[in-house]
């Protein structure tokens, strides 16, 4: 019984705790999310997105080792919104045409305006039809800068998750103790 619930234990752990890296591999269809704090920038506008891969471990070192971020012809989107998985800000497609890319900047066409006030800027990179190795994202502004956004946890299940796995380890409790 020890080793059951050391088991509920260590799972319920991985899937509402969340394990937050600073490097990522996706694969096609799934998503990471990034977070630019905005708190004290005022109204401004995203003209610019961009992101990488520069962690040796994931990435190899130099020209495309051990991986790279996105490989030629291959396609990955990007969306931006006032909150997370959002889009309200601008939601494009990058496709590495010329090389492999290890990192790349791009622009957002018209720009993005963000109102004052607005705490945080999120970015959520999706993989479309190859696995992704990333490791950082931000955004950035002509008039104000560049921007870093700080990788989130995954989202964790809904409390409702939590309660089914605690009614499922009451009902295995109640049946091991008649038995």
């Amino acid at each position: 019984m020890r080793k059951g619930f050391a088991a509920l234990a260590l799972a319920a752990g991985m899937i509402f705790g969340g394990l937050s890296a600073q490097a990522a591999t996706l694969a096609i269809g799934e998503s990471v999310d990034f977070e630019v704090d905005t708190s004290a920038l005022g109204a401004f506008t995203i003209n610019r997105y961009g992101m990488s891969c520069t962690d040796p471990a994931l990435c190899g070192l130099g020209s495309d080792p051990g991986g790279t971020l996105l490989d030629q012809g291959n396609s990955l989107s990007v969306a931006g919104g006032t909150i997370r998985g959002g889009s309200d800000l601008f939601n494009l497609t990058f496709t590495g045409r010329f090389s492999d890319v290890d990192a790349f900047s791009a622009p957002v066409a018209g720009g993005a305006a963000v109102a004052a006030g607005q705490a945080s800027v999120f970015l959520r990179i999706t993989a479309v039809d190859q696995a992704l190795n990333i490791s950082g994202a931000n955004i950035s502004s002509y008039d104000l800068g560049v921007f870093r956004g700080v990788e989130l946890s995954p989202v964790p299940l809904p409390a409702g998750g939590a309660l089914l796995c605690g009614a499922l380890a009451g009902l295995a409790f109640v049946r091991r103790k008649r038995a």
